[in-house]
């Protein structure tokens, strides 16, 4: 079945923009830089980043996206503290979120710290998953660099933070700017949950079919979205879809990267429906091999266990 699904994805290439290799359920990897405010009230989630501090502090952050990218993509995203008197333990960050089912594997960008460590407060990047298994990204954050960072063994973790913290155990910490900035951020994503992809109509009703059949296909994904349906007679494509996009292109396009520009680029859910004529070829007289594939999109996918389609015209 793995090896039927890839070599059918060849003669896709009429069908589909771009050539995704898709065994019977596997996981996709995607890049993605975003340009989306974060929200001025605290805690306040707005796309997928947030500002979040410890109450009744000082911590402040900047966040400026303008332009056209890539030369201001992400530009000025930066967590600082400035004041006197900050309680041991507390701190300030800007946190990213990956979709439930997804991960951050690796990011790279331009990092623009200064005094990053100053009488007990201290500037970091760490990844983690809701505050579990801190990767700490090593000597980050650095003074006017750009740096490519992935997590070791394949890792992915479910947020990634700028932090600025106390570190001190007792007493407070006093600052003189310290800060963290990041700019140009792309973000390399592990969607590790294949879409669910359904497949119904009279095409399979059972039995013997003649002459023309409906076709309703249907999948939804989490993660990514749906990127193309599709189904496959006799080894052959044979109708493909393309659904709609959230608010751009459902297809990476911020180079040179291929990144996307939205964490979820592709709507949740897509159906297709069509008719299909069993006289025309691919389709034959007697048994026929068919099977539903959907295609995410970070390029995972899911095709449905084959059926056999007994076609008399």
């Amino acid at each position: 079945m793995r090896r039927s699904c890839k070599l059918v994805l060849a003669s896709l290439v009429a069908l589909l923009t771009v050539v995704v290799l898709v065994p019977s359920a596997s996981a996709g990897t995607y890049k993605v830089e975003d340009c989306t405010r974060i929200n001025t009230s605290y805690r306040t989630n707005l796309g997928w980043s947030e500002f979040i501090k410890t109450p009744g502090t000082n911590f402040a952050y900047e966040n400026e996206c303008t332009g056209t990218p890539p030369s201001s993509a992400l530009y000025g995203r930066q967590v600082f503290a400035y004041y006197d008197n900050y309680p041991h333990g507390s701190n300030a960050k800007v946190r990213y979120s990956a979709p439930i089912g997804s991960g951050f594997s690796g990011i790279q960008a331009f990092s623009d710290g200064g005094n990053l460590s100053d009488d007990g407060l201290k500037a970091a990047l760490i990844f983690h998953d809701n505050g579990d298994d801190p990767v700490v990204v090593p000597g980050a954050p650095f003074r006017g660099q750009y740096f490519t960072y992935t997590i070791p063994g394949s890792g992915h973790r479910t947020n990634f933070e700028e932090r600025v913290k106390c570190t001190k155990t007792s007493g407070t910490c006093n600052a003189d700017h310290i800060y963290t900035r990041l700019t140009d951020i792309v973000f390399t994503v592990n969607d590790y949950t294949p879409p669910i992809a359904y497949s119904g109509g009279t095409l399979f009703s059972g039995g013997v079919v003649s002459g023309t059949k409906s076709l309703d296909l249907f999948a939804i994904d989490g993660q990514t979205g749906i990127r193309a349906m599709f189904l496959v007679v006799n080894g052959h494509g044979f109708g493909a879809k393309y659904t709609g996009a959230i608010g751009t292109s459902c297809a990476p396009t911020y180079a040179p990267y291929d990144a996307y520009r939205v964490m979820r680029p592709c709507t949740n859910g897509g159906q297709y429906v069509d008719t299909v004529d069993t006289r025309q070829a691919p389709f034959v007289n007697g048994p026929n091999t068919v099977f539903v594939c959907a295609v995410d999109g970070s390029g995972g996918g899911t095709c449905l266990p084959t059926a056999t389609v007994n076609v008399s015209n």
